[in-house]
């Protein structure tokens, strides 16, 4: 009977190996499908991670050549500003150098009749004894001839 005791009891104990074997099999299984599952989620946090600093990247570059985008727009506007300034600089000069040439040709004109006027005033007498002495001339010839 003790045999047979002892028996039932390593039969027992056998059982209870077997059974926190299976238990240890099981929780290694378990353990085992969640590292598989922690190391899937590792590697799509990873895929995310490497994708949101890609688009991080992305949104980087835009917002880059946005602002540089934006710079080029303010200096066309600037470049056409100046052209438009510079445009009505030319034609302010341009009309400045027409009153300069009419004031400089009335001036000429003015001086050029002035000159003539002293030519007049000043030649006048001679040309007057001149006429005068021609007349004379005539009148004695004319008296001659008669």
């Amino acid at each position: 009977m003790l045999f047979c005791c002892l028996i039932q009891h390593i039969s027992l104990l056998r059982q209870q190996e077997q059974q926190k074997l299976s238990e240890e099999q099981f929780h290694s299984s378990s353990l085992m499908a969640e590292k598989k599952e922690l190391e899937d989620k590792i590697a799509s946090f990873t895929k995310k991670i490497s994708e949101n600093a890609s688009d991080l990247a992305v949104r980087k570059a835009i917002s880059v050549i946005d602002s540089q985008s934006t710079e080029i727009e303010r200096l066309f506007e600037e470049n056409s500003n100046l052209s438009t300034s510079h445009q009505e600089a030319m034609g302010l000069a341009v009309q400045w150098e027409n009153q300069m040439l009419k004031v400089t040709k009335g001036e000429h004109l003015t001086h050029q009749k002035l000159l003539l006027k002293i030519c007049r005033l000043r030649y006048r007498p001679v040309l007057r004894d001149i006429e005068n002495n021609l007349m004379r001339m005539k009148q004695e010839s004319y008296a001659v001839a008669l």
